[in-house]
């Protein structure tokens, strides 16, 4: 398994792309590129494409939010202990209506006692904009009633063209669950525009609105990371940091039962997983690869050409060559011994593969 960079590659790239070649510099040895690597990684857990990672737990919330450069989790081991991954469905059919947490009520606010030992699981929560969820008042935790927050946004550094700071859309609804609207000088508009202002007063820009959920966030690319924060009045919490690529973020996460209840001594805890890295393009000579192997880079390439120009019979045969090299390229990396065994959770439940092995 060997990492190449874009530069080191296109020039063989360009010599047999788009089943003739094409100029190193034309643009679309690039857009070629990373279509290649786009397909190709779905087509396997190749390595480079899975690796492990230590992860944050946010032991507040219980979730575990991955970085924006991750995609979901394949195995996760927490206090050296590995753990079930149930899927979304989980929640809805064999647990029942609603969401998982520590101290569980039903529709009246009634406190129920637990249904069985969640401790030996994570539960897939799918997809967020923000790393962590604006919080919910403890009083009305029954209700589910939100907390109004007003959100602030924090440039790292001066981020301003010409003059003039770009700026971080967000949508979202208010207190009473209403989308939030912005009346601007182009017209009205869903959510709202907040400048990203290294010079703004206090180092922040804050919303006009309060807001009980966000939806979305839409940021250009910038020069540095942008953190994003909530404040009610007394208190701010951190929601975000958005990573200078960052222009659509978004998040995957995970819920882990057992360990949001209220402890004593430390409650953060050691998370180790396998996850699968999410497609990233490049866009310039040093930026490395996600997919190294240059001779499958080339076949997909030629693939995506045939599929392009409809000779569909072409296209397949390409791609299956193309895969061929990813796969043995991968066996020879891992070794026969080195792939662990398949087993799944009963039911309706089933969400991941479990790896017994560490």
């Amino acid at each position: 398994m060997i990492q190449r960079t874009y530069g080191q590659v296109k020039d063989f790239l360009s010599t047999y792309a788009l089943n003739n070649g094409v100029p190193v510099d034309d643009d679309r040895l690039m857009e070629y590129t990373n279509r290649a690597v786009h397909e190709l990684i779905n087509e396997g857990d190749w390595p480079g494409v899975v690796d492990t990672w230590y992860l944050r737990y946010d032991s507040a919330s219980g979730l575990i939010a991955l970085p924006g450069h991750l995609d979901r989790l394949l195995n996760v081991s927490i206090d050296d202990t590995p753990k079930e991954i149930r899927s979304p469905w989980f929640e809805f059919v064999q647990y029942g209506t609603g969401q998982m947490r520590d101290e569980e009520v039903d529709s009246y606010g009634n406190v129920l006692g637990k249904r069985q030992n969640w401790s030996t699981f994570l539960v897939d929560r799918g997809l967020a904009c923000t790393q962590h969820d604006l919080p919910i008042r403890n009083e009305d935790a029954a209700t589910r009633a939100s907390t109004p927050w007003y959100i602030r946004v924090y440039a790292l550094t001066d981020e301003d063209v010409d003059s003039v700071s770009p700026v971080l859309h967000i949508d979202g609804l208010d207190k009473d669950g209403n989308a939030i609207r912005t009346l601007t000088g182009a017209g009205w508009i869903s959510g709202e525009n907040l400048d990203i202002d290294f010079a703004a007063p206090d180092g922040y820009t804050q919303s006009a609105s309060t807001y009980s959920w966000i939806g979305a966030v839409v940021k250009p690319v910038t020069n540095q990371a942008v953190r994003l924060t909530a404040w009610n009045g007394t208190t701010e919490i951190e929601l975000s940091r958005y990573e200078w690529d960052e222009t659509t973020p978004v998040y995957r996460r995970y819920y882990a039962p057992e360990l949001a209840k209220t402890t004593t001594g430390v409650r953060d805890r050691i998370v180790r997983a396998r996850c699968r890295r999410r497609f990233r393009p490049v866009t310039t000579d040093n930026d490395v690869l996600m997919v190294g192997n240059e001779l499958a880079l080339v076949e997909m390439m030629i693939a995506q050409w045939k599929r392009q120009n409809g000779n569909m019979d072409e296209y397949s045969s390409h791609k299956l060559i193309s895969v061929d090299l990813m796969r043995k390229e991968a066996l020879a990396h891992n070794g026969k011994t080195r792939t662990p065994a398949l087993t799944f959770s009963r039911g309706w439940g089933l969400g991941s593969d479990f790896n017994p092995v560490r």
